[in-house]
């Protein structure tokens, strides 16, 4: 989990998966899902958003 040093309200959080599917149909499913969004939920206010990126830099 990172905190904005311009805004201290705002955060991300950076998530790998070997795939999208495999975050989607393997995590998502699981009772490590629960468990993260138990925890995750003690410290937001709101769902948060949640995107899929692709590395498009990789050296």
């Amino acid at each position: 989990m990172y905190q904005s040093g311009e805004n201290p309200s705002r955060f991300i959080g950076v998530n790998e998966w070997e795939s999208e599917q495999a975050h989607l149909e393997n995590f998502r499913g699981s009772d490590r899902y629960t468990k993260y969004g138990e925890a995750l939920r003690a410290h937001v206010a709101a769902a948060p958003v949640v995107e899929h990126f692709t590395n498009i830099m990789s050296m």
